[in-house]
This record gives C-alpha cells, structure tokens and sequence, in this order.
C-alpha cells in the first residue's frame, strides 16, 4: 500500500509560539510537531474568524482568503528576538473533532530546516536515517503501535482509547492488509457528480482516511491542486456529510454518512488526496468485526 507523503520525515512534538504572516496580517499559533521539512500548527478559529460550526469548505475559503496557500511562518518567536522563517506551502487543513475552538494547518517548507536553524530553535530533529522513535502527531496514525486486533469490541476499543475526543488515530485504528473500496456519493439530491471511488487507508470505530488515486483525482478535480479549491470541489459535489460505501471487491461492508473533516494533498511525488471523514454513528461491534475480518 502506497505511503502518506507526510510520513517521509520523522516529526518530534513541539509547543512553541508561531507567527503566520498571511495576505490578510499575521496571525498567533501554535506549532504542534515539527521535522525537517514541515511543521503543523494550530490556529484558534478567533484568529481567523471561523465560526465553530463551519464546514471544512467553509473554513478553508477563510484560510486561503486571510493567509494564503502559501505564507510564511516564523517558529521560536522570544520577546526580543525574531525566530526562524520559512516559506511554507498549506497542504493539510483539519477541523479537530476534540478541539472545536481551532483548526490545523499542515505546512511544507519550501527548504527544509538547517543545522543552524534547529540549534536556535533549540530542538533536536531526526533525520531520515534515524528510526522514528518519536510519536508522529502530524500521520494519520501512529505506526509504532499494533494494529487493532479484530477480537476486540467497540466497548473494548472504547474502554482503552477516547476515540471521540481527539482526531488523530492511535491504536484503535486499523491499517487494511489488503484493499478495501470505497465508494463516496452525494446524500443530498440535486449534485451532479459521479459516485467517487476511493481505497481505505485506515479506519476506526469513528473516523476513516480515504486515499484518492492521482489518476481519479486528475480527472475529478480537471487539474486543481490549490487545497481550498479542492475543498470547495469536495463541498460542491459531494457535500459536508456524503454517503460511504466500504466493500471488498464483491461484498457490501458498511453504508452509511459521514462528515469531512480533513483534506489533505500529496507532494510533488505523490498527487494522491486525501479525506478524512467522522462517521455519523460509531460502528457497531459487528460492523467493525465484518470490516476487520474482510481487511
């Protein structure tokens, strides 16, 4: 199974000031994780003026509007001094489900940090012949945990992981051996487009990462690349709460809603897209087993 770009660099977690020079003014955040080439930071929605009910199309209109697709993020700010810049491309947006006063923002340098740079910022990152031994907050999940083992019940995986309150996947996800399809169309009448095809990278009992091939999405998207474009295309076709369909090839596994809460686009190596929807319910025990067991 292809690889999620953003797990090419080992990425330490972080807490430090971050300022974002937008094309609207600079806006305060808060660097979560950073690596050599990237770094994720939350924005609190007041900042930008994004109400706490907004849709990720929604949110992202503002983010391009007030910041930019690309901007320039300042890391290590102290009271004196500037810290270090860099020009970054926004290639992830997120809509965390435990945090709904904010958003998060996944940026790419245009040139990754220096020797020099990471000694001022005072921290100490991999590089990519190190095995990763630090968490990797910014993956969609956290690969140095085992899979989910399919005996286990919803009650079981709910009693280990507080799978509501946070939207990065830990061990209660689940990573298919094999491929599973997924099938994404419009629940509200009147959209146009055609039933998307997509492959589960990941799933657990509430949220699920789609992978959508460079191919499709070329032809889908008649060549868009810019993250809010993408999302209003997203928005436009298939709506905030569009119906999933998981199947094996030959069999029906679950339908059913969820909403998008996540977007993010593939490097300059990988064009694939990614989504990552909420389930409208949690499955239930004999879903996730049906799934677990077909994967």
């Amino acid at each position: 199974m292809a690889q999620d770009p953003n797990r090419r660099a080992n990425r330490i977690e972080i807490s430090r000031r971050a300022l974002i020079r937008g094309v609207c003014g600079d806006f305060y955040a808060t660097a979560e994780d950073l690596s050599l080439t990237g770094v994720r930071v939350r924005v609190p929605r007041s900042e930008l003026r994004i109400a706490e009910g907004a849709d990720l199309a929604t949110a992202a209109a503002i983010v391009q509007t007030r910041i930019g697709s690309r901007c320039v993020i300042e890391l290590g700010l102290r009271q004196m001094s500037r810290g270090v810049a860099r020009k970054v491309e926004i290639v992830r947006l997120v809509l965390p489900t435990g945090c709904p006063d904010s958003l998060d923002l996944g940026c790419q340098f245009e040139e990754a940090l220096t020797d020099e740079e990471c000694r001022a910022l005072r921290v100490e990152l991999p590089d990519e012949e190190t095995e990763a031994t630090v968490r990797s907050s910014l993956s969609w999940e956290d690969e140095s945990r085992p899979p989910l083992d399919p005996a286990l019940t919803v009650d079981k995986v709910d009693a280990l992981f507080d799978v509501e309150t946070t939207h990065k996947p830990g061990p209660s996800e689940r990573i298919p051996r094999r491929t599973l399809r997924v099938v994404l169309t419009a629940a509200v009448e009147g959209r146009a487009a055609a039933p998307l095809t997509c492959t589960a990278e990941s799933l657990s009992v509430s949220t699920i990462l789609l992978r959508i091939a460079a191919d499709h999405a070329e032809t889908w998207l008649a060549g868009r690349r810019d993250l809010s474009e993408v999302a209003q295309v997203v928005e436009l076709d298939y709506g905030s709460w569009p119906d999933l369909e998981i199947t094996d090839g030959a069999r029906r596994l679950w339908r059913g809603g969820a909403r998008v809460f996540g977007l993010e686009m593939g490097d300059a190596g990988d064009q694939d897209i990614f989504l990552r929807l909420v389930f409208s319910r949690r499955l239930r025990e004999q879903e996730l087993e049906r799934i677990c067991r077909a994967a």
